[in-house]
């Protein structure tokens, strides 16, 4: 899934970079993922105003098919992301209960020679609050640009984001960095994640990150709280953000399935109406967790 960023300065991709090899292989694969996670509760404000304390629980699931077929490698995949948000005061905190992605994801990608590789990623679905689905909150995102193999422990990406449902960077530069900068060890500088790895063997790493959750969704009257119904901050759109850093503990149970975990902070969180000028922030930060299973074939 292609994140909904906002933000004002370079966008790095880095998890694109682990395609390049992707793109050789041959033959028809499929991979699917879950990862389940939880952040305390924060206390959110409006300038010296105090509006309520926030809480989430989130879902995501992920299903790829890729094959190689006319000279590069294809992916179909669909993906749902759904969160849920505690509010500890409805008539006070103005933020709806719940939101969801629901998209269909294609990436190609097109070996040049030994060192480059081509590559489209785009993203079509919807982004809305509650259970329903429409039109307003439909968006289309894509990626663009190439893989540079510089070496066999470092890897480069370059191009471009775009992403329709943006507030003010519709499109933004987009570069990606994958360097192994010793042995059992890998730096991987990107969004929404980088981190730095250690390999204690084939089975079991452990990591060091820095994460975060980026998203744009239409606000529909019955999705919003009393208090976000009583400002009018409805039938708009509404940014959310959080920034996260944690340790991170990967294993692979088999050749199929692998398992991870993270045990972090959240910084910060910020939900913004950028249509109605409405902007709350998080006055501290909590504990988050999560855990994940992926499966490759």
């Amino acid at each position: 899934m292609i994140p909904a960023t906002r933000l004002p300065a370079i966008i790095i991709a880095t998890a694109l970079l682990a395609t390049t090899a992707y793109a050789q292989e041959n033959g028809t694969s499929l991979s699917s993922s879950f990862t389940y996670s939880q952040s305390g509760d924060t206390d959110m404000k409006k300038g010296a105003s105090q509006m309520g304390e926030l809480s989430t629980i989130e879902a995501s699931f992920a299903f790829d098919l890729g094959m190689s077929f006319a000279g590069a490698r294809h992916s179909f995949g669909l993906s749902l992301d759904a969160m849920e948000m505690d509010l500890s005061n409805k008539s006070a905190l103005p933020a709806p209960e719940s939101m969801k992605d629901v998209c269909v994801n294609y990436t190609f990608l097109k070996p040049v020679d030994e060192t480059w590789t081509m590559m489209l990623s785009a993203q079509a679905g919807w982004h809305n609050t509650g259970d329903d689905l429409d039109s307003d909150g439909f968006g289309v995102s894509a990626v663009a640009g190439a893989n540079y193999k510089y070496s066999d422990t470092l890897k480069l990406f370059f191009g471009l984001i775009y992403d329709s449902m943006a507030d003010d960077y519709v499109i933004l530069p987009a570069i990606g960095i994958d360097w192994d900068f010793a042995p059992d060890w890998n730096l991987a500088i990107g969004m929404p994640k980088t981190s730095v790895t250690y390999s204690v063997n084939d089975k079991l790493s452990f990591s060091v990150l820095g994460e975060g959750r980026f998203g744009t969704y239409e606000v529909d009257r019955d999705d919003q709280s009393a208090a976000g119904k009583t400002l009018g901050l409805y039938d708009t759109k509404l940014e959310y953000r959080d920034i996260r850093a944690g340790l991170g503990c990967t294993y692979a149970l088999n050749g199929s399935v692998t398992l991870n975990a993270t045990l972090g902070y959240l910084f910060e969180r910020k939900l913004d109406y950028f249509d109605k000028n409405y902007e709350i922030k998080s006055d501290d930060g909590s504990v988050y967790g999560s855990f994940g299973l992926s499966w490759s074939h």
